[in-house]
């Protein structure tokens, strides 16, 4: 039989010593290998790849940005829309956020409403261009809200 220490004991001392030296060690080696190889991608992103939170926070705010835009062309026709519909709109841009092409992906419930977005998507243009250039994308998919805040 082999003697084990007791909990508490000199072995335990030395035991979790060692342990922390094997840590100290690892820790040490793995900064030596950061700073030799700098061209390796870290965790956070990789070259020409933007940090994902970055990304969807810019994206997010450029749709908005465009919403918003879009809203103040929107001259929604007279006839009333039962309920809160959710109309999409598939949208290519150019480099500088001109609408190329602006077609319906999704009716919003009424003819009339579907050519008075449309219309409004294409006198909006050029949509603006997202801050953060990364999050620039020609082909959108947009939906718009027939009463924003109300949920579609």
């Amino acid at each position: 039989m082999v003697p084990r220490p007791h909990p508490g004991g000199a072995g335990d001392t030395r035991a979790a010593g060692a342990v922390m030296r094997v840590v100290a060690l690892l820790a040490a080696a793995l900064l030596a290998a950061c700073a030799r190889n700098p061209a390796q991608p870290g965790p956070v992103a990789a070259a020409g790849q933007a940090e994902p939170s970055r990304l969807a926070r810019a994206q997010q705010d450029w749709a908005a940005d465009i919403g918003r835009q879009v809203r103040r062309h929107w001259q929604k026709p007279t006839e009333d829309a039962p309920g809160n519909f959710g109309c999409q709109v598939h949208v290519e841009l150019e480099s500088d956020g001109a609408v190329r092409l602006a077609s319906l992906a999704r009716s919003c419930g009424s003819d009339a409403l579907d050519r008075s977005l449309l219309m409004a998507v294409q006198e909006a243009s050029p949509l603006p261009l997202p801050v953060y250039a990364p999050a620039f994308d020609p082909v959108l998919n947009i939906t718009f809200c027939l009463h924003p805040g109300v949920g579609c």
